[in-house]
């Protein structure tokens, strides 16, 4: 399966982190592109499954974490240290959807967190320059991972046709059944 790497994952991170630093106030009420989930609940859940990679990883999240930014950071770095400790990426871990290499495992959260971030970008009305390279690889990624689960057992919305999108990110979400705007 084609790779994404710990360099675009911490793009990806970056890039999101960026999001949720803008989000006012009101816009966490605002409606995502998750079918019936809000901004607020989107990074909630992302929040969650960081933390949840993180200690797949052998780096829980320690204490309780003051807000949601906190929150987002704290998982994050600590997924980030785990992933470049020697041999991380070597291992088979057991995430919420079972166990899978690290290699895995590690497409997963960079797709996770880079569309996750997209659809909190969408409901508060931001626009942003996605990194490039990352969303190719995760495009590449979900591609590759697509062809090995069925149609009714995909956890995603069937994918959104889109004529002429160059930027991978745009492909990305529609392959993962958004519809998106130009990036």
């Amino acid at each position: 399966m084609t790779g994404t790497t710990i360099e675009n994952f911490g793009a990806t991170v970056h890039a999101t982190g960026d999001v949720l630093a803008q989000v006012r106030d009101d816009g966490w009420n605002q409606a995502s592109p998750c079918d019936e989930w809000t901004a607020l609940q989107v990074a909630r859940h992302l929040v969650g499954s960081l933390s949840a990679y993180a200690a797949a990883f052998g780096r829980p999240v320690e204490g309780e974490t003051v807000g949601l930014l906190d929150g987002f950071a704290s998982a994050s770095e600590n997924l980030l240290a785990a992933l470049r400790a020697p041999e991380a990426l070597e291992q088979t871990v057991a995430i919420p959807l079972g166990a899978v290499p690290a290699r895995m495992a590690l497409g997963l959260a960079t797709v996770e967190v880079l569309v996750h971030g997209w659809d909190i970008a969408q409901a508060t009305g931001q626009q942003h320059d996605w990194p490039i390279e990352a969303a190719d690889a995760a495009l590449s990624f979900s591609r590759q991972a697509l062809q090995s689960i069925s149609a009714e057992r995909s956890p995603f919305a069937p994918p959104v046709a889109v004529e002429g999108a160059t930027h991978p990110m745009i492909q990305l979400v529609a392959l993962l059944g958004r519809s998106p705007r130009e990036v």
